[in-house]
């Protein structure tokens, strides 16, 4: 969808009693001139939603290294950043023409070069890998000329407020999502006005968004096999 269109939508609707704090145009717009306000609001709502729903999906090739026991999956590690050359300190086999993009939010599972399922934070394994923070990877017995394949749950490209025309700039949302978003946004912008009415209102648009989130799980709209690989809570680790 485009920008246009969820910016229009806060102006006329969850946004509208909040006039004053933006300049309009007749037809109930936001004006592009004050979008400043608004941007930030929508990314992290993007990135609520995307971390809660598997909207998009990212898969990468790590090359292991018997010296190197831990592997962060963020862009300094790239190969894309070393002329496409792996190495002990570029291990993540990534190319310039389809570069890595540092993008993830959580990783689903790891794949090994037969296509088997690695085990992960499982504690009846020995083999098993553990994930020390959300986008790295401990490997217990990392082998030279060995690769495995990360699946993560990817974040949305950035909407930024340099050089945007919000009448040709998109943004990768299934319209279902909508909502969840708007009521996102509103609840943000209204806690943001600083009063005992902005605090109250953004506490309601917070309980309509949860609502609306709720509402798409239960329609069956988010596939479950797409939970994180962890028996931690099968096996009452939590």
């Amino acid at each position: 969808m485009l920008l246009s269109a969820i910016l229009d939508q806060l102006a006329k609707g969850e946004l509208s009693t909040l006039a004053n704090e933006y300049d309009e145009h007749t037809s109930g717009a936001l004006d592009y001139g004050s979008h400043e306000s608004v941007i930030p609001h929508i990314n992290l709502g993007l990135t609520a939603l995307h971390t809660r729903f598997p909207l998009r999906k990212g898969k990468v090739i790590v090359q292991q290294f018997e010296a190197v026991s831990t592997y962060y999956l963020e862009l300094d590690y790239a190969a894309s950043t070393n002329s496409n050359v792996t190495d002990p300190t570029h291990y993540i086999a990534d190319t310039n023409v389809s570069p890595f993009l540092s993008n993830i939010l959580r990783i689903e599972k790891v794949i090994d070069e037969l296509g088997e399922l690695l085990p992960l934070n499982d504690p009846s394994e020995d083999t098993s890998l553990w994930m020390p923070q959300f986008n790295a990877l401990e490997v217990p017995f990392p082998s030279d000329n060995v690769t495995m394949t990360v699946h993560f749950r990817a974040n949305h490209p950035e909407v930024t407020n340099d050089d945007f025309d919000p009448e040709t700039t998109k943004v990768l949302l299934p319209q279902a999502y909508l909502n969840c978003l708007l009521l996102f946004v509103a609840a943000r912008v209204h806690a943001s006005v600083p009063s005992l009415e902005g605090t109250n209102n953004g506490a309601m648009y917070e309980a309509k968004y949860e609502r609306a989130c709720m509402e798409i799980e239960h329609k069956g709209m988010v596939h479950k096999d797409e939970s994180p690989q962890t028996k931690f809570s099968s096996r009452g680790f939590v």
